[in-house]
């Protein structure tokens, strides 16, 4: 269960990062503090309920 947390973590940290990135890269305004706030919920979400579980399948796989 600290891995999912840990992952989720992770999430909240990325993916404002990336939006910001994106916005300067497109020569955009930067985000609004909702979309940042929305994207790190996503970011929670996404690494807590995918990406954790996803390394835990791939860890005990046998080969």
């Amino acid at each position: 269960m600290k891995n999912r947390f840990l992952w989720g973590f992770i999430g909240i940290l990325i993916y404002p990062i990336v939006w910001i990135l994106m916005a300067l890269l497109l020569g955009d305004e930067l985000p609004k503090w909702s979309v940042l706030t929305g994207s790190s919920i996503g970011g929670f979400l996404c690494g807590f309920f995918m990406v954790a579980p996803s390394i835990r399948k791939g860890r005990n796989r046998k080969l």
